[in-house]
């Protein structure tokens, strides 16, 4: 099979930086070029069908990108 497609970037949603597999419960963070970090909870962002254009997480103006986001692992006691 050739597989299904999850994305195509465009003009309006940039490219992927990096996909990560998270819960509900987890939380991530988001980084940006100019040093901009975003922590959120997964449970803020919405659920999208396969069709979806998918959620703004951080709004950016050019010339400042995101360069990454990861998942925010709690440590144990």
């Amino acid at each position: 099979t050739k597989g299904q497609t999850i994305y195509s970037p465009d003009e309006f949603s940039g490219e992927v930086v990096k996909g990560v597999s998270v819960q509900e419960e987890d939380e991530v963070m988001v980084i940006t070029s100019t040093g901009k970090t975003i922590k959120l909870n997964v449970s803020s962002v919405r659920q999208m069908g396969k069709g979806a254009r998918g959620v703004r997480i951080v709004n950016i103006e050019p010339p400042d990108f995101v360069i990454g986001i990861d998942k925010i692992v709690q440590e144990q006691e």
